[in-house]
């Protein structure tokens, strides 16, 4: 079994992993495309902007008292990012380099709102109001809902 630092490090791994976004999904070779390159940095901003919301979540979880099953619950279910046996595992859907981080994010946005929840009684509005509070309005509204 590991340990909930293991987790984390394991999860910041994962997040720090280059997203192997390739220029040709985007852009046809020897061709300017302003369209393709356009979406290709909108899709670039996107990646750096969920790589900074995950080190966020992160660092919360790793200076909060959450344990290391309530933060592994969420990794447990039917979702494409897991943590089985001690280890992280990802099941791509549509395009692994735009949804890796955002996975990472949802599952520690689902263990936050867990760890806020276990003894109270919140409300998904409480929580939301909770992780504006911890987070700021931006990241409280791309992964609390």
């Amino acid at each position: 079994m590991k340990t909930k630092q293991e987790a984390i490090n394991d999860l910041r791994a994962f997040v720090a992993q280059r997203s192997g976004i390739d220029v040709n999904n985007y852009c046809s070779p020897g061709r300017a495309d302003a369209d393709g390159w356009r979406a290709l940095q909108a899709d670039r901003r996107l990646i750096g902007q969920q790589g900074r919301d995950a080190r966020a979540l992160l660092a919360y979880v790793e200076a909060s008292g959450m344990d290391f099953e309530t933060l592994v619950r969420p990794l447990t279910g039917a979702g494409r990012l897991s943590y089985e046996n001690g280890a992280l595992n990802y099941t791509a859907g549509q395009y692994f380099a735009t949804e890796y981080r955002a996975s990472v994010c949802r599952a520690l946005a689902s263990a936050i709102g867990a760890y806020w929840a276990s003894g109270v009684s919140y409300k998904p509005f409480q929580t939301r109001q909770a992780a504006i509070r911890t987070f700021g309005r931006g990241l409280a509204k791309r992964w609390f809902n």
